[in-house]
């Protein structure tokens, strides 16, 4: 039954279906609340939880991730591009 859920939860992911995230990336974006059109800088971005929810909730606006880890940022760059696609990241 377990290994159902994981298989799911994996595909999923893997379609840009559904994205895994930790409580506390999600509690930051809703306390900034951001709205269509807006700018936002995400500082210390990576890995990229944060930074994907951001991008969705400022549909036509703009989401500046920066990551000074080096490894760190090719992994932001990873995900954005994963569950971003290619034109949004």
């Amino acid at each position: 039954r377990d290994g159902a859920l994981r298989d799911f939860l994996v595909r999923g992911d893997r379609f840009r279906c559904l994205r895994r995230q930790e409580e506390v990336s999600m509690a930051s974006v809703e306390a900034l609340d951001p709205r269509p059109n807006d700018v936002v800088l995400d500082c210390c971005a990576a890995p990229g939880s944060k930074t994907t929810q951001l991008v969705e909730r400022c549909e036509g606006g703009c989401v500046v991730a920066v990551e000074y880890d080096a490894k760190r940022a090719r992994a932001l760059v990873a995900r954005s591009l994963h569950v971003c696609g290619g034109d949004r990241a």
